[in-house]
């Protein structure tokens, strides 16, 4: 991984420095269609970018505008449980802020806790909960500081006809899917949904002292809250029927920050 040679190549193709970078999560990389004067480069073209392993994982770096922002975003992401470092998985967090772009939006597929929201819908992360027990034989919990108007931008979701919520994102290491006992245990420490991705990105951006904004995408409820047994296939189909009012969601997130 080379940080300087990767941020030096993207510089070069920049009109504008980027003040919005938006990670996009499994199966929602059609938010690109709506970028406008995009610039199209493959993560295997960019010094020290790590192809992703996983199916609905683009590997793309897309430069462009969106409501007269200047964009950074990336359509894919690597994983922690792909064998890849916590440094290669926050590799695009940190190529953002050394091209200063200060804001950033994290986006991921989730599995929902909450028997009451609507799958399809979208979630605001308002805290976060470790579940991997990497660092502590405890779940540890921390808040995320709220850099836009949660409630207004709830309220043209709504009158878009989409729903979008608020809560808790549980990181767990995967591949595999929890357990209903896991899942259990998740919902007693107020946890909304979970996923495998999107703390380490998000810390990393805290970290380096980036607004934040942490977007899930609601596409199957997780085990126990379920009766089906859940499946990949199952989060990328989902997402992908999600993805235009997805694509909608961050536009005004956009527009409201």
């Amino acid at each position: 991984m080379d940080l300087t040679k990767a941020t030096d190549f993207i510089q070069n193709k920049l009109s504008n420095p980027p003040e919005m970078g938006i990670v996009l999560g499994s199966g929602l990389g059609e938010f690109i269609n709506i970028i406008k004067n995009k610039i199209e480069i493959k993560f295997n073209d960019i010094p020290g970018f790590v192809l992703p392993s996983v199916s609905g994982h683009g590997g793309k770096l897309i430069l462009g505008e969106m409501n007269g922002k200047s964009i950074i975003c990336t359509q894919g992401r690597v994983h922690f449980y792909e064998g890849v470092s916590l440094d290669e998985v926050t590799f695009q967090i940190q190529v953002f802020n050394k091209l200063k772009c200060k804001k950033v939006i994290i986006t991921n597929s989730s599995g929902c806790l909450q028997k009451e929201w609507n799958i399809g819908g979208f979630m605001n992360i308002s805290s976060l909960l470790d579940f991997t027990f990497r660092k502590s034989d405890k779940p540890i919990i921390s808040s995320l500081k709220q850099v836009y108007d949660f409630e207004t931008v709830k309220e043209i979701a709504h009158n878009n006809g989409f729903d979008f919520y608020n809560g808790r994102y549980t990181w767990t290491l995967g591949p595999s899917y929890e357990t209903p006992s896991e899942i259990d245990e998740i919902n007693n420490l107020d946890g909304s949904v979970v996923g495998m991705s999107t703390y380490p990105e998000i810390t990393k951006a805290v970290e380096l002292g980036l607004d934040v904004i942490g977007i899930s995408c609601l596409t199957n409820y997780a085990a126990g809250i379920s009766e089906n047994p859940l499946t990949h296939e199952e989060v990328l189909h989902a997402a992908k029927m999600a993805n235009k009012n997805f694509s909608k969601l961050i536009e005004i997130i956009i527009e409201n920050i």
